[in-house]
């Protein structure tokens, strides 16, 4: 008759799939790194700068994408080949072949089983951001067509100028010695600007008829994310809290990270010579024109909220 005892089914089943024990002292890991970079960023809140607070939440991410790094290079030689002490203890007396192997059989596909449940939402959220880069390239190129052709009229062409003029004004102002593109469309109902080495600004088409001090605004904040690289480091976070589904602290993280980064590239606007009420003024004016033009939510803007 076999005798086994089982201390901990969850840690069993870790034991016995490397990846999901892998995956597991991650997670560990994630939420401790995670909470101490919330009680740090917590108890000097009132200390730190906006730009301060987005570096500190954007390490979490950076130190969770080396976790896998430092496994590989400092994890024990032997840890993958022997088994965790007192996960599992199996008391035979006398054993049979055909229990033992019903036994493993079923760790298997549970392990199995927990494998998949953990990849499904991970496969899902890639999904999510890989549509929604697509999404955003399509639109940017479409807007470049629907431009040329709307540009045609002498009107359209010189408000399109004077706007392209003032954002080349303001990157020499930011120091960005990349070449930014400007387009306009009538799918996206509010600014985004997106690109590494190219980076591009996208503008509704009714912002060819705003007001120059709000697009101004506009501009100069869209052109501190370019300069602050905020578009491939939202994708970089998302991609890392993707992994790290299961762990809550990091979309809380993910979130605080681009109001953090939307805080700084508010402060860029008025460093550089708008005043407070009537940077307040010119967003709100900009809300209002954005619910005035009803479209449905693009997934490129919902990749940044």
């Amino acid at each position: 008759m076999e005798n086994i005892a089982i201390d901990n089914l969850l840690l069993a089943v870790l034991n016995n799939n490397a990846l999901l024990g892998s995956v597991f002292d991650w997670l560990l890991k994630s939420i401790l790194i995670a909470g101490f970079s919330f009680l740090l960023i917590g108890m000097c809140r009132n200390k730190l700068a906006s730009s301060s607070k987005h570096l500190l939440y954007l390490n979490i991410f950076v130190c969770l994408a080396l976790l896998p790094l430092f496994s590989l290079l400092f994890g024990s030689s032997n840890s993958a080949s022997t088994p965790l002490p007192g996960l599992i203890t199996i008391d035979v007396t006398p054993a049979s072949s055909g229990t033992l192997n019903r036994v493993q059989e079923s760790f298997f596909d549970l392990s199995t089983l927990v494998t998949v449940i953990y990849l499904i939402p991970v496969t899902l959220l890639l999904l999510k951001i890989s549509l929604a880069a697509i999404s955003i390239f399509k639109i940017g190129h479409a807007a470049k067509a629907n431009s040329l052709a709307g540009f045609l009229s002498t009107e359209s062409f010189n408000l399109s100028y004077g706007i392209a003029t003032r954002m080349q004004n303001f990157s020499k102002l930011l120091n960005i010695t990349r070449e930014v593109e400007i387009r306009f469309s009538d799918i996206v109902s509010s600014p985004l600007s997106y690109g590494l080495f190219r980076p591009k600004i996208l503008l509704p088409t009714q912002a060819l008829h705003w007001d120059p001090s709000m697009l101004d605004d506009v501009l100069m904040h869209e052109l501190s994310h370019i300069k602050r690289l905020d578009w491939l480091s939202m994708l970089f976070v998302y991609l890392v809290a993707s992994v790290f589904w299961i762990n809550p602290l990091l979309w809380i993280a993910k979130k605080q990270l681009n109001e953090e980064a939307e805080n700084s590239c508010d402060s860029a606007v008025l460093l550089h010579g708008q005043t407070e009420t009537v940077y307040a003024e010119n967003l709100l004016n900009i809300a209002k024109s954005i619910r005035k033009k009803s479209t449905p939510p693009l997934l490129a803007q919902m990749m940044l909220g």
